[in-house]
């Protein structure tokens, strides 16, 4: 199992719907994260291993992770669950939105934060996550999500168990990640979060171009990343395997040479045993005899190289020689089993570029055997003759043979076999290696044909040759066209100069003409006595013919509902084979080609590619492809070859989808392939657009008050001296476009206090402009602040609020909701009522002079006005003037209100003072009550004492009374029983007899003249009450006499009410009298 593993996935269209369900796991991944102890060595449950079976089968590299290999090795629960939770995750990305990925994989659990999240980058560059995410989601182009797992121990031991660690060694390889991918550097965007799981310990990487149409990943470039990475980690335990390594490279080459010297000797002495090297050696000698130049393998004919392939592959067979290929490659496969679980291909040795030194051994011997070098003088056998012979050699010769042994040669590989003027080439060179080293001098000499464009080398030194031939420090401001070769010197260490399994040099070209040779490269390794050379080659080859092709589109930028249309041309410059791919944005439909009529194009096929699969279809004038739903591409194939001159176009009508999520660009891609024979070339060209779209997401406000969210329908109103608060959240706008500033006003209620204003914190605004409205609409400026800050206001008569928040990108979102603070302390409003207080938000912004707005529901909360207070009423006494007019009017009765005033400040404990004043209404309320009590009790003996003065003069003839009166007297003498008495009994009717009819009732103002207004006893009033005067209570209301209201108190309990019936019973008692 690997030490290292290194997992790459991509993001480009939606994601795949069988895998949809396992989300659920993730979600609740956080409550079930880790095994509990007690259970944790328990086999898997029979749903682990149905979700394990489902998984290997669903995501085809599942198998090679560490977790999987400790589940097969221990089949625990603990063991299930790690390995499911990690498959999952690091299957996430084609799983979830790409937005959702990058903000899981900031925040997940286990991830080390580094300031409010655990996405990190470039140093020096900060990373916002929502604008990552929102960029990672909108890019057209392809995304790479990359895993690199450790084990727990390997981590910890190395130190590659915390984030910084990660850091650094991601930043230190960003180069690698720009040759891999065949990425820009300066178009190279790459995020990584480090997470620290308990069983392996992790890192995400994220890698994509800004230019939508750059970048890819092979195999070989995979590889190339594994290697490095497992080098770098793991450089100490690497370099102990190499020493290893080197030595038996060495004893290979050593022996391979050996055994070829004992074969030639043999040849010599007529007794060969090997006669098919034997036959090859003699044909290879005679061939070189032929051959002018340098007598090594990279300058010789491709024939040439077969023989010389042909008997390194037979040596491989000798039985020693095989041996010593068999154990170094044994240590190959170790190094590479710390990040690869395969095993080395055992490819022929003629192949292993590393023991190129091998070809061009048996090449030097094969031009010593043509010259008749003799290999015996003496007619001994063995391998101790063969030694000797080999020290017999020329010192010069003997010398470089050591040396040799220790320096390798370059391996030289361009990245394609072929290709057209105008096309970048990348030039990749390895194998650098010299144990015996201080330093090591690559050179490379610029083809005719190519420009130089750039060029990578971690840890060297470039310099580069001009036209003059001075050699000079190179840079990326160097003016290309005078750049004749290219050098770059690598410092050697303890160990030498090695140049890892997976490290290259990168030279990056420019073809401007046709270019078709064998381009060489040479190390110049610095050892302790003298410079050792070593060479190799690769072939160049660039083909003169060319297709140019571009792409026009109208509208430049579109709104959504436009019908776009797209212009497409090729243009070709010799006769070749092509097909033309034209491939669609997923979020665009393609409606239409047209080709035109009598064109190069009509008459050929056409593939259309779909959701449902693949149709074939003849190019005809026009094509209507509306009834084809989900186009990706469609390929033109041609019915004849080109020719110079000819030109293929077609036009495109396209419509924005209508998708949930807003399209910010596009971008649609024309691939042409030409083939003329072997060779073959793709020129490409695409068409990335934006779309004109503003998005202002609608604002929410809530209330607050007494510290609980306010409820509309059942909430108490605020009441006097209180605060409350209106929370502002949801500010936002996406605007791909040229809006960069939003506008947001909240209306407030102009008759409360607003105290402060706490901004919103908004991640992608810088400033916050604050402005204050009053009634009539005018604005007063605050200031520019930051968001989060606390604006102090602490005004009334304030209308409205109004933010305007400046954006650079035209997207921003609300992180952390803000708030106004109001106080209802405003003693103005003295009428005790409630008034509505209403609150609306409005956003909006504008782009191209036209409006984009939401607006909030409208929230209203009940304020409660100051409530105005009464003095205590003073005694009242009524003078005789007063006394006559109340007799003169009655049922009228004047009250003198008395002048309110405001008390002077307010308690600030409320509770306090609401008992003291409830103790201060019952006390004045027990006084009234005990007054009204004597009251009536003198009343009433003032009463007695008139109507018995009434019954004397009723009896008395000589006060002219009588006993009965005409139409009552029949019925008060009737009875006979007393008819003897002396003093006759006075009846009830007796009042209403000295009352004529026509007069009204006894009117209340005569207990007022009955008793003298010195004797009124004082009562208190209470400030807050005007209870009923003592005439009131012995009204009778008749028709001619309205009910006299009576004002009672401004919260009334059920005593008083009680009291209130008990004195009205009195009342009835009393008057019984009558």
């Amino acid at each position: 199992m690997p030490k290292l593993i290194l997992r790459c996935n991509y993001l480009k269209n939606s994601p795949p719907a069988h895998l949809a369900n396992y989300i659920n796991y993730i979600g609740t991944r956080e409550g079930v994260e880790k095994v509990a102890s007690t259970t944790s060595s328990l086999p898997a449950t029979d749903r682990q291993k149905s979700l394990i079976a489902d998984i290997l089968s669903k995501i085809p590299d599942a198998n090679r992770m560490h977790e999987y290999h400790d589940y097969i090795q221990r089949p625990t629960r603990e063991n299930a669950s790690e390995f499911i939770t990690q498959a999952l995750e690091n299957n996430l990305d084609i799983i979830a939105k790409k937005k959702n990925y990058m903000d899981y994989l900031a925040n997940r659990p286990g991830v080390e934060i580094i300031g409010t999240h655990g996405l990190f980058s470039n140093e020096g560059e900060p990373v916002v996550l929502s604008c990552v995410a929102e960029e990672v989601a909108n890019h057209p182009g392809v995304i790479w999500t990359n895993v690199i797992s450790l084990r727990r121990e390997d981590a910890e031991r190395l130190g590659y168990d915390s984030a910084a660690q990660w850091q650094a060694l991601l930043r230190s390889r960003v180069q690698l990640l720009c040759e891999n991918y065949k990425i820009d550097s300066r178009n190279l965007k790459w995020y990584a979060a480090f997470h620290n799981e308990s069983h392996h310990p992790h890192v995400h990487l994220v890698v994509y171009s800004s230019d939508p149409s750059e970048g890819y990943l092979t195999a070989k470039g995979i590889d190339a990343m594994r290697s490095a990475y497992a080098h770098d980690i793991f450089r100490q335990e690497f370099l102990s395997i190499y020493e290893k390594a080197t030595e038996q490279r060495n004893q290979l080459k050593e022996q391979a040479e050996k055994s070829l010297l004992f074969l030639l000797q043999q040849m010599q002495e007529g007794v060969c045993h090997h006669p098919q090297i034997a036959q090859q050696m003699q044909l290879l000698s005679r061939r070189l005899k032929n051959t002018g130049g340098k007598k090594v393998y990279g300058y010789l004919k491709a024939d040439v190289k077969a023989i010389v392939n042909d008997i390194v592959d037979e040596l491989a067979k000798e039985e020693r020689v095989a041996e010593c290929y068999q154990a170094w490659q044994k240590s190959r496969e170790e190094i590479q089993h710390y990040y690869k679980d395969s095993e080395i291909e055992m490819i022929p040795l003629s192949q292993q570029k590393e023991l190129k030194s091998i070809k061009n051994m048996v090449i030097r011997e094969a031009v010593r055997f043509g010259e008749g070098y003799l290999y015996l003088e003496e007619a001994e056998t063995g391998m101790e003759r063969l030694e000797e012979i080999s020290e017999q050699q020329t010192e010069s010769e003997s010398e470089t043979e050591k040396k040799e042994s220790e320096a390798t040669e370059p391996v030289a590989e361009y990245d394609k076999a072929y290709y057209t003027v105008g096309d970048s080439i990348t030039l990749n060179i390895s194998g650098i290696q010299d144990a015996n080293a201080s330093s090591a001098t690559v050179s490379y000499d610029i083809p005719e044909g190519t420009e130089l464009s750039g060029v990578s080398a971690a840890g060297a030194d470039v310099q580069y040759k001009n036209a003059n031939g001075d050699w000079t420090a190179y840079s990326d401001g160097v003016d290309s066209a005078s750049v004749k070769a290219i050098r770059f010197i690598f410092k050697g260490d303890e160990t030498g100069v090695v140049l890892a399994d997976g490290e290259s040099i990168s030279i990056t070209l420019k073809a401007t003409a046709g270019v078709s040779e064998e381009t060489p490269v040479s190390v110049a390794y610095e050892e302790a006595e003298e410079t050792v050379e070593k060479s190799g080659s690769a072939s160049l080859n660039v083909k003169s013919v060319q297709v140019n092709v571009s792409m026009k589109q109208t509208p430049d930028v579109p709104t959504p509902g436009d019908e776009i249309t797209q212009n497409v041309s090729v243009e070709y410059l010799g006769e070749v084979d092509s097909k033309i791919t034209y491939t669609v944005d997923p979020a665009l439909n393609l409606k239409k080609i047209d080709v035109g009529a009598n064109t190069y194009l009509e008459g050929g096929t056409a593939v259309i590619t779909t959701e449902e699969g693949e149709q074939q279809l003849p190019i005809t004038a026009a094509m209507d492809l509306s009834e084809y739903a989900g186009i990706t591409k469609i390929v033109f194939i041609p019915k004849i070859k080109s020719y110079e001159g000819m030109n293929a176009s077609f036009t495109a009508i396209l419509k924005l989808k209508e998708t949930e999520e807003p399209v910010s660009s596009y971008t649609c891609t024309t691939d042409v392939v030409v083939t003329e024979g072997e060779y073959e070339n793709t020129v490409s060209s695409a068409l990335t657009s934006k779309v004109n779209f503003v998005s202002v997401v609608t604002p929410a406000v809530s209330l607050v008050y007494d510290g609980k969210s306010y409820n509309e329908s059942t909430g108490n109103a605020v009441e006097f001296g209180k605060t409350f608060s209106v929370v502002l959240d949801s500010l936002g706008m996406t605007a791909y476009s040229k809006a960069n500033v939003y506008d947001y006003s909240i209306t407030t209620p102009s008759f409360v206090t607003l105290q402060q204003i706490v901004l919103p914190e908004l991640d992608g605004a810088a400033k916050i402009k604050v402005f204050t409205a009053d009634a009539d609409g005018n604005e007063t400026e605050l200031g520019e602040f930051t968001p989060g800050e606390t604006v102090t206001v602490d005004k009334n008569k304030i209308s409205a609020v109004h933010l305007a928040v400046t954006s650079e990108t035209g997207i921003f979102t609300t992180t952390k909701a803000g708030s106004i603070t109001f106080s209802n302390d405003n003693k103005k409003n003295k009428d005790g009522k409630t008034q509505n207080a209403s609150f609306r938000a409005v956003a909006s912004t504008v782009c191209d002079g036209q409006t984009y707005s939401a607006s909030s529901k409208i929230l209203t909360i009940n304020v409660r006005n100051f409530k105005r207070t009464e003095p205590e009423s003073e005694p009242q006494t009524n003078s005789p003037s007063q006394s006559e007019t109340d007799s003169n009017n009655p049922g009228q009765t004047e009250t003198e209100t008395p002048e309110q005033t405001e008390p002077e400040t307010e308690d600030p404990n409320e509770e306090t003072r609401r008992q003291q004043e409830s103790e201060r209404k019952d006390q004045i309320k027990k006084q009234s009550l005990q007054n009204e009590q004597k009251m009536k009790e003198k009343l009433k003996s003032l009463l007695q004492d008139r109507v018995n003065q009434i019954k004397g003069n009723a009896s008395d003839p000589a006060s002219g009374g009588t006993a009965t009166s005409t139409g009552t007297a029949t019925k008060a003498a009737a009875p006979d029983k007393y008819a003897d008495w002396t003093i006759k009994p006075i009846f009830d009717t007796i009042v209403s007899d000295l009352i004529p009819k026509d007069l009204l009732p006894i009117s209340e103002g005569i207990v007022e003249n009955i008793v003298p207004s010195q004797t009124m006893v004082e009562t208190e009033v209470s400030p807050e009450t005007e209870t009923e005067t003592i005439s009131e209570r012995f009204t009778s209301p008749t028709e001619t006499d309205p009910p006299v209201e009576i004002q009672k108190p401004e919260t009334e309990s059920e005593k008083e009410t009680e009291t209130e019936a008990e004195t009205e019973t009195e009342r009835k008692k009393f008057l019984g009298i009558f």
